[in-house]
């Protein structure tokens, strides 16, 4: 997870508007302590370096949170492939 994040999220019609480049919602794999079990998905951004937790979290149901990823990610326009590229781009960045 990134510490810095380099620009700011801003978010219109309910959707984080990014500058520039390709983005995907992510809910990792284990949720946070810090979020009480509930699963807080992330933005990653294509080519930076890790992910940004966003301000809310989707429940302790890592089925439905997951379920909530894709449709967002739908809505975004992205097959999961393109989000598994998306994801794997960010993936050793900045090391």
């Amino acid at each position: 997870m990134s510490e810095e994040q380099p620009y700011k999220v801003k978010y219109a019609d309910g959707k984080p508007v990014l500058e520039s480049g390709h983005y995907c919602y992510y809910i990792p794999e284990m949720p946070e302590s810090s979020d009480k079990g509930e699963y807080r998905p992330s933005i990653v951004v294509e080519n930076e370096a890790g992910h940004f937790p966003l301000d809310f979290t989707w429940g302790k149901d890592k089925e439905i949170a997951k379920q909530c990823e894709r449709e967002k990610n739908k809505e975004l326009g992205l097959a999961e492939w393109q989000v598994a590229l998306i994801i794997l781009s960010s993936m050793g960045k900045g090391m």
